[in-house]
């Protein structure tokens, strides 16, 4: 399967890209919301993972664009800011993950995002 990461902190995501990439998934990466829906609109990815606070769009942004545009897309938000998850909250993102988390958590929220 195939999953976009969103990050604008390069060296933070690096420990997420290798362990969905030990995980068997292929991740395509980007720095910014505007990068994440241009690159999902391409490739439709079945997954999102997105950092909230980002440059150019915000990951609650970006992905309530890719929601409204394809409703079975699955989004996990990640933030270290309770404010900006709060407001993933208010916008009915039900995965929010809280920066910084282990490997195990990332794997456990793709299989319930994945309904496994």
């Amino acid at each position: 399967m195939r999953i976009l990461l969103a990050d604008d902190e390069t060296d933070a995501v690096h420990p997420i890209f290798r362990t969905l990439i030990k995980a068997g998934f292929q991740v395509d990466f980007v720095h910014d919301g505007l990068e994440l829906l241009k690159l999902w609109e391409t490739l439709r990815h079945p997954l999102v993972i997105s950092d909230i606070n980002m440059p150019g769009k915000d990951g609650v942004d970006a992905c309530a664009e890719i929601r409204q545009r394809e409703p079975a897309t699955k989004i996990i938000l990640m933030s270290g800011s309770p404010e900006s998850l709060e407001r993933a909250r208010l916008n009915n993102f039900k995965l929010r993950l809280s920066k910084p988390f282990d490997q195990e958590t990332i794997l456990s929220y793709i299989r319930q995002a994945l309904g496994h």
